[in-house]
Formats: C-alpha cells, sequence, structure tokens
C-alpha cells in the first residue's frame, strides 16, 4: 500500500524506467528488421514488415508520451523527473521480468505481449525458440528508499498502485509542485503527454496509460497488447520468415557493473566507435530532456535552447533510436556484416547528472561538444534556424540597364520519407510515403528532369521555360521558349524533422539552376553568406493556401476524380502484374481508395498547398550563348533573382507543379523606359 510521498516517489520513479525501458525494448527489434527485397524479402514479406515495423515504431513513440506523463507526474507533486535505468540486460529480480535486447522475432513479439499482458489475461503461448526463459518471475523487488517493499507482477499493477497513492494521500499536502513544471505537448510528433495539476488529472493521465497498454476489457485490439497480438498473428500466418537482420543480443561497449553478464562485447573497433558515438549522443539527449521537464530556473534563451533540442530526440521522436540504423562491420567474433543496432549504455556516474553549466551553448554543454567539430556549428547552437527567417530581399535591376526574365513552369519528383519517419528514412515506414516493393530507395532529391523512376499514371515531369520577356516586353517566337530548367547537385528540402525547419519553411539546399536549350546554357548558384550556416536567408515563407492558383496553373481541378481514375486503370494492371510490381500496385491502390475515403480527402488537401521561395544566385556565371540568344551578355557581377513556388503536391506519384521566374541583368546599353512588367510568380494567369 502506498501512503507516504516517499513511496509514491518510488513506485514513480520505478514507472519511469519501465518506460524508458520498454521504449528501448521496442525500438532495438523494430529497427532491426530488413527493408529490401535484396535482403532475403519477398515483396509480400517485404510489405508485411514494413508494416510491423510502423506498428512496433508507433508504440515506442506512445511509450515516451507515457514517460513524459509520468515526469508530469513527479513534477505535480514537487519532485524532479527522472531519466536513471539499470543496463541491459537485466533479469526478472530486477523487474517483473527479464529486460534485454533482440532483435525482432516470435521470441521479440512474445516479450512484448508478456510486457503489456492485462491482469487476468493468460499468458500468451511460449515463442518458437525453445530455450527462451521469458515468463514473467513473481518475485518481490524492495526499494531501499521506500518504507514498504513495491511488488507487482504487470504494469497495470504497478500503475494501480500507484493510483491507490493519488487517491489516499491527502490532495493539498501532495499536490505542492508548480504549473509551470508541467510539459506540454508540443513535440514534433504527435505525444498523448498528460498534464497533472491536481488529484482527478493524475487519476486520469494514469487510466489513459493502463489503457494504451491493456486496452479495456470491452476493446483490446488497439491497446499495445492487441496490437502485438496481432502481429504475432500475422507472423505465424506468414511461416515465421526471417524479419530480422543478424543483430547480436544485448551489445554493449565494455563491461558495466550493475549488468556484468550476458551481454555481447563489441569488439570491432569501428562498430565500437559508432556504438560510443551513440552513446554520446543518447546521453546528451538525457542531459536536455531532464533540463526541460525539471522546475528549473532556465532563462526564455535557454528554454527556447531546448525546446529546439526536439528534433534531437531523434526524428523519430524517441531519444534512443538515432540515426545509423545499421552498419555493416564485422564484431569480430561474430559473422561478418553483421548490422548491429547502437548500444544504449549508461555508464555509472555519468548517465543523467545535471551540468551546473548554462544551456545557452548546448555545444558546449553536450558531452564531447566542447571539441571543434564536436557538435555542428563550432560551438554555435543551432536548433530550429528558420525561426530567424528573413528571406532574401528582392534585387532591382540597375537603372538604365537592359533585363531579360525568363518564366517557368511544370510538374518536378521528390520522392521523400514523411513524418513521422526521420526525414533520411530509405523505405518508409511510418509516414504515408513509401517505397513500394520493387522501387529504388527514397533519396529527397528533388528533381525537374528525366527522374530515373516514375510511378505510372502521374504527369509528365519536367520543368520549362513558358515565355521570355525583354524589358517588359513578351517575346512570343524566342528561342529560349521551351528551354529545359533544372536544378543540379542534388538538392534536398531540407527541413530535418523539424532540426533546420519546421514543415512549410524547409530551404532546399545546394540550390544551383540551370538552363539549357541545344547549344545554350546557363547556370548559377546560391551562395552563402555564411558556409557555418548554408540554411540562412533560404528558408520558404510557410505553407500557403492557393488551391484556385494551383488548379488553374496545373490544369487539374479536382485531384480526387485524378486518383478515381488511377484506381481504375491500376486495376486492370493489377490483373496481370507479376511480382514484385503486382504487390506495389496493390500497395498504391490500398493508399488511393483509403485517401479517397477519407474525410477531407486525406493525403489529397496536400495539392492546394504551396511553398514559396526568393533566392540570389551570386557565384560565377556560367553562360554558353554561341548563338547570341540572349542578345547582350550578362554583367558577371550583379546577381541573378530566382522568384518561384512550389505545390500541387500528388503524395501518390510523389510530385508536385513548380512556377517561377529567373531575373537577368545584362549590359548591352541603355534600357529604354519598361512599357510594361512580366508576370510575376504571384500572377493567377498559366
Amino acid at each position: 500500500m502506498i501512503d507516504t510521498r516517499e513511496e509514491l516517489t518510488a513506485a514513480l520513479h520505478e514507472a519511469a524506467e519501465l518506460e524508458h525501458g520498454l521504449m528501448i525494448q521496442y525500438l532495438f527489434p523494430a529497427l532491426s528488421m530488413k527493408k529490401r527485397l535484396d535482403e532475403g524479402l519477398s515483396a509480400p514479406q517485404q510489405r508485411c514488415a514494413r508494416s510491423w515495423q510502423a506498428t512496433v515504431l508507433r508504440v515506442a513513440v506512445e511509450e515516451m508520451g507515457h514517460l513524459g506523463t509520468v515526469c508530469n507526474l513527479l513534477a505535480s507533486i514537487g519532485e524532479g523527473p527522472h531519466f536513471d535505468r539499470p543496463n541491459f540486460p537485466q533479469r526478472s529480480g530486477y523487474y517483473p521480468f527479464d529486460f534485454d535486447l533482440v532483435p525482432f522475432s516470435d521470441e521479440a513479439l512474445y516479450r512484448m505481449l508478456v510486457f503489456e499482458l492485462p491482469q487476468g489475461e493468460p499468458l500468451p503461448p511460449p515463442p518458437r525458440v525453445p530455450e527462451s526463459e521469458l515468463v514473467p518471475t513473481r518475485s518481490v523487488r524492495a526499494f531501499a528508499a521506500a518504507p514498504d517493499p513495491l511488488t507487482y507482477d504487470y504494469v497495470g499493477e504497478l500503475y494501480g498502485k500507484i493510483a491507490d497513492g493519488f487517491r489516499c494521500i491527502d490532495e493539498e499536502e501532495l499536490f505542492i509542485g508548480p504549473r509551470s513544471a508541467q510539459a506540454e505537448n508540443r513535440w514534433s510528433v504527435d505525444l498523448d503527454l498528460r498534464q497533472v495539476l491536481d488529484r482527478s488529472s493524475a487519476l486520469a493521465a494514469i487510466e489513459d496509460v493502463v489503457v494504451d497498454g491493456e486496452g479495456s476489457p470491452a476493446e483490446r485490439d488497439s491497446s499495445h497488447y492487441g496490437r502485438f497480438a496481432r502481429i504475432r498473428q500475422e507472423y505465424e500466418e506468414s511461416g515465421f520468415f526471417a524479419a530480422a537482420r543478424p543483430v547480436v543480443v544485448n551489445p554493449r561497449t565494455r563491461t558495466i557493473r550493475d549488468a556484468p553478464t550476458g551481454g555481447t562485447l563489441l569488439v570491432d573497433e569501428r562498430t565500437r566507435r559508432v556504438a560510443e558515438l551513440f552513446n554520446g549522443a543518447y546521453g546528451s539527449v538525457l542531459l536536455m530532456l531532464e533540463h526541460f521537464f525539471g522546475a528549473t530556473s532556465e532563462t526564455p534563451k535557454q528554454r527556447a535552447v531546448l525546446r529546439a533540442s526536439h528534433g534531437s530526440d531523434d526524428e523519430r521522436g524517441d531519444p534512443a533510436a538515432g540515426r545509423g540504423a545499421h552498419r555493416d562491420a564485422r564484431n569480430g567474433a561474430g559473422e561478418p556484416r553483421d548490422r548491429r543496432r547502437a548500444v544504449r549504455d549508461l555508464r555509472p556516474g555519468v548517465g543523467v547528472a545535471l551540468p551546473v553549466r548554462p544551456l545557452d551553448d548546448p555545444a558546449r554543454t553536450a558531452p564531447g561538444g566542447g571539441r571543434r567539430g564536436g557538435v555542428p556549428g563550432r560551438g554555435r547552437p543551432q536548433g530550429r534556424r528558420h525561426r530567424r527567417h528573413r528571406g532574401v530581399r528582392p534585387s532591382q535591376p540597375r537603372r538604365g540597364g537592359r533585363v531579360i526574365d525568363l518564366v517557368f513552369r511544370g510538374w518536378f519528383q521528390c520522392r521523400l520519407a514523411t513524418d513521422p519517419d526521420p526525414y533520411d528514412e530509405p523505405r518508409g515506414v511510418s509516414g504515408y510515403v513509401h517505397a513500394y516493393a520493387g522501387e529504388p530507395d527514397l533519396d529527397r532529391v528533388l528533381r525537374m528532369q528525366a527522374p530515373p523512376f516514375v510511378r505510372a499514371y502521374g504527369p509528365p515531369i519536367g520543368v520549362r521555360v513558358h515565355q521570355v520577356w525583354r524589358d517588359g516586353q513578351q517575346q512570343d517566337e524566342h528561342p529560349l521558349r521551351g528551354a529545359s530548367v533544372d536544378l543540379v547537385e542534388e538538392p534536398k528540402f531540407e527541413g530535418r524533422n523539424g532540426v533546420i525547419a519546421d514543415d512549410g519553411f524547409e530551404p532546399i539546399w545546394p540550390f544551383a539552376l540551370r538552363v539549357t536549350q541545344g547549344p545554350f546554357a546557363l547556370a548559377r548558384r546560391v551562395v552563402p553568406a555564411d558556409p557555418d550556416h548554408p540554411f540562412e536567408g533560404l528558408f520558404a515563407g510557410g505553407v500557403e493556401s492557393a488551391p484556385a492558383e494551383i488548379r488553374e496553373a496545373t490544369g487539374i481541378g479536382d485531384l480526387a476524380t485524378v486518383w478515381a481514375d488511377r484506381v481504375s486503370r491500376l486495376q486492370q494492371d493489377v490483373e496481370t502484374a507479376a511480382e514484385p510490381e503486382r504487390t506495389a500496385i496493390r500497395e498504391r491502390l490500398e493508399f488511393l481508395e483509403a485517401n479517397l475515403a477519407a474525410p477531407g480527402g486525406g493525403a489529397s488537401r496536400f495539392f492546394g498547398a504551396r511553398l514559396r521561395y526568393s533566392y540570389e544566385l551570386a557565384s560565377t556565371p556560367v553562360v554558353q550563348d554561341p548563338e547570341g540568344w540572349l542578345t547582350s551578355s550578362t554583367d558577371g557581377v550583379s546577381p541573378w533573382r530566382v522568384d518561384f513556388w512550389m505545390g500541387g503536391w500528388d503524395a501518390d506519384v510523389l510530385c508536385g507543379f513548380c512556377w517561377g521566374q529567373l531575373r537577368l541583368p545584362s549590359t548591352s546599353g541603355a534600357a529604354e523606359e519598361h512599357r510594361g512588367a512580366p508576370p510575376r510568380v504571384t500572377d493567377r494567369r498559366p
């Protein structure tokens, strides 16, 4: 029975460690899963693996929300957050069940079901691995900080005891924490983070955590337990195929005092160094989380730095996944080319101790950040640079000079992962964009001409000069009409899940524009004023809603009608297609049909939005004009200005529409008074 503040604090610390540990034990098998056909998956198996991975990752994100809720419960009673945890592996004498890092398998799924097992529910059938010893041990764990021992056999039982404590202890004496210490739900992924201000909100938050995990007796399917049970059933029906890469169990970089046995020591130098790098980043994230959830005395500037660290909690939204989902390396004691997950070691004494230095400069506060190059920016805080977005001031042509304006338009392609996937996710897992069976990886490259791969029944990719204007007069027969407009050097939308920019503010980098037509070519690129921060001044101005202008520019009055026609054509194709194309078509059909039936059109709603950019190209220009089509030469000094928008996103074929204008100042004599002006990119005329 929990009837003192000390006992309640100890129980909440245990709950925080459980949520932290469960999240990592879900991330590890999910991120061990194969993604590609060349890893030995068939097209249907690849489809299953992606679906299962997305489900487990979503549960891991929800566990982080639970961890945040536990921190709010602690804050409500005047206690600090708790992000410490024991190292892996831990036997059931420490918790009611073993804690291990294992790759995706029937064993891993069994463990997940045991973790989320509702009270009164029988244990699931044992895993196919006979040597597994995963049945919860009904042992008692004593907490040194609590007068009475805390015993429980299920996660839900622990939360039941915590709820009893909140009911038992006098409310006026218990809730002494400041309201300002309550973390809000403003993270880069949609976390169910509950604020706790009194007894009723505390009990509601606890009930939410329990229902997420166990479900209710009448509704188990949407709970963690129900979702894991469904995956295990599908895995059995698919024949228990090898869905995971050959990942070692419980990897570690050194012997650890609180878990001296049972781990797999990484002996390959490259593998170990990558794991150590991850451990440093993981420790830094825990420090930032400790500050963020703690009722400390940060200034508004320091608090902003902490909010900017959201993207550092991995673009998935969890503090443990990290980049480098797999590495080809030799452990020395294992098979060659084993893909090993990052190791999550917390060294005693380093863990989550709070630094006394201010947070104005996270590059100095982070472990290893004091070294030059230890953190990007060489000691300058990065954060979300778009919050200082000032854009590019439009350059004006020199009085008395001539100008040539090239107005361009057309469809571009960009195959990129979408939230909540990491920005560099190659196949797509949890977002709405996937690389289907047989398709190349998602590479985020913005292509305006001849992409190497396109999905069937989309618009033709190609951006071309639509109009040429000289000194305000349109040149109807100019030879540059129809010229190709391209971005070279593999440009990308650089948002990186909010680390560089929020949605709608993403800069395009690198930005190197090229126009070609027969023997003619011109090219120039953006030159950053500060090489350490190349994105400064390149951010978009935010998402604009412009459905009427986009419909007129593209000639597509209703994207839903286009999609419905695509469904009819794909349904005919699927009958005669062979694998893996058949599976890819089926996945496209599922996406289209689901979004056509979704309220508001689902992903089709993005079609009416656009991003607007204004850049100055100031590198040394490259101009090849043997036929004299420009009539005059560019001066080689004045920057070229390019204004454009990108919108009309078709989420099925992963392409959008671009409309813009390139202004070229020239040097051929004095210009006449402009009798007109070229159309701006804000015009609605196609």
